[in-house]
């Protein structure tokens, strides 16, 4: 799109833009009132540094860096929140005109709620600085998939996309080949050559590999620190042996699991009630293919290619993070289940029948998704008030055994949930991975939840083993939610909490 193109399409769709950003700002309005410093946050509040070229996402860095006039990365939020709403309501818009043209403004707005509605998102929308460059890694594969005639546009803005992505958190990249195959649906579905279909595939296929391939060979080199073992160690792949096939077995598994925690707690009817309207739907538009292509094999072949879609999107969730060694299974890596979150909305409309009896299932799910984002935010501001809770007392404490912080500390065990989230977890199990507990195992966050409070003592490093033997003695000072173990100049923080 020109400059011009851009405000010709936000003029004439400024209203389903508009309450796609509206309903965003709803979506995230517990989170931002919550106002937890998530993870990472913590470490840059304290110190104000940058951190993201590091770890191979230089774009982020730029982008922040600009966000913050330079200098000090001080917090700003919810600005960076905001900001990636914003991009996100255009960019989503202009792809669901893309792939379901000539709807609607509600079912415009229902579709481009997709990708925002994963449940897994929320961990990554939680982020006060990072919300902005992972949402920006999104709305680039989007962008390289709206309609643009000219290849050499196309090709190109598709592989800078890949290129901005990676550079700007590569958890998101499985989205542009997920974006591929519903761009092959939605061709099929409006009676589209297969060989225009196949060439597209092949296109979409090259820009990914020459993106990676410069992304990998180019700026990762130039912007990875070897001293980051974090990076390296994540970044590893399996081996084609029976090991490397046992690990992905096993990291099959994991996924997996996490996926079902969240599906089993969605209400029965609204499964029911999708499933049903989806199958319905397949049906709808694989008779559409029999009416318009004449060559039978070549609709049983379109036919074939749109229903494998939902398991192949499905699939590309988490199957490229099953050939690395040590993935991360923290909800924030599961980016792409957006992509088959809207390919389940996309189905419901891309065809013309029975679309108004579809909005059913589809608003329902949606109401759900809010049900459960609010119920997160929730959780979240009650984490955040025990924990700030259990921190003061700590820090007091220590100031009365260690007034001039000589001694070496070490947290060790788990902080329990506070009632009020416990709860939530009990209700939406999928929501643990992302509610987390600061104070707990020697957590390098532990330090920085402490630090808030005045706590300057220094880490002491201990083994866990070590450590658990220090909390198994006698007691300097039993409290409710923990108890003081010292020995020679450690002092261990023992949680009684479980896992």
């Amino acid at each position: 799109m020109t400059t011009n193109r851009i405000g010709v399409f936000i003029k004439n769709n400024r209203l389903p833009i508009f309450v796609v950003f509206s309903m965003c700002i709803l979506y995230v309005l517990p989170i931002i009132m919550a106002d937890r410093l998530y993870v990472d946050d913590m470490g840059r509040t304290t110190t104000g540094y940058y951190g993201w070229k590091g770890n191979g996402r230089p774009f982020a860095e730029m982008i922040m860096k600009f966000l913050s006039f330079g200098g000090l990365n001080l917090d700003i939020s919810p600005l960076p929140l905001l900001l990636a709403l914003a991009l996100y309501s255009v960019t989503s818009v202009a792809y669901v005109r893309s792939v379901i043209p000539k709807k609607g403004i509600l079912i415009t707005v229902i579709a481009s709620l997709g990708f925002i509605v994963n449940p897994f998102y929320l961990e990554n929308l939680s982020y006060k600085y990072d919300s902005f460059p992972m949402m920006i890694s999104v709305c680039v594969l989007l962008l390289a998939y709206i309609n643009i005639s000219n290849i050499y546009a196309r090709a190109t803005i598709a592989t800078i996309a890949v290129i901005a992505s990676l550079s700007s958190y590569q958890a998101s990249i499985g989205l542009f080949v997920s974006l591929a195959v519903i761009e092959s649906v939605s061709y099929i579905n409006k009676g589209i050559d297969l060989k225009f279909v196949f060439l597209r595939i092949v296109e979409r296929g090259l820009c990914f590999g020459i993106g990676y391939l410069l992304y990998d060979k180019v700026i990762k080199p130039a912007t990875v620190l070897e001293s980051n073992g974090y990076t390296w160690q994540h970044s590893q792949t399996i081996l084609l042996n029976k090991e490397g096939f046992d690990i992905f077995a096993r990291n099959v598994h994991i996924y997996l699991e996490k996926i079902m925690k969240y599906a089993t707690s969605i209400p029965s009817i609204t499964i029911a009630l999708v499933a049903f309207f989806i199958v319905a739907s397949l049906g709808s538009i694989l008779f559409g293919i029999f009416n318009k292509q004449k060559n039978k094999p070549i609709a049983i072949i379109c036919s074939i290619m749109v229903m494998a879609s939902p398991i192949i999107v499905f699939a590309l969730t988490f199957i490229h993070m099953c050939l690395l060694v040590y993935p991360i299974a923290s909800p924030r890596v599961f980016v792409s289940f957006s992509a088959f979150i809207f390919l389940m909305m996309a189905i419901l409309f891309m065809h013309d029948r029975f679309n108004r009896a579809s909005l059913v299932p589809a608003i329902l799910f949606i109401a759900f998704s809010y049900v459960y984002s609010f119920s997160y935010g929730n959780a979240l501001k009650f984490q955040d008030e025990y924990e700030n809770y259990v921190a003061v007392n700590i820090a007091n404490d220590l100031s009365t055994i260690d007034p001039l912080g000589q001694l070496k500390i070490q947290t060790n065990g788990y902080m329990d949930y506070p009632q009020q989230v416990a709860i939530v977890l009990k209700k939406y199990p999928a929501m643990k991975d992302a509610i987390l507990r600061y104070l707990n195992n020697d957590w390098y966050w532990s330090y920085f939840q402490l630090g808030k409070y005045g706590v300057t003592n220094a880490r002491a490093g201990l083994s866990q083993k070590y450590a658990s033997d220090i909390s198994s003695g006698k007691a300097l000072l039993v409290r409710r939610d923990y108890s003081f173990h010292k020995r020679d100049n450690i002092l261990v923080i023992s949680f009684h909490g479980k896992y």
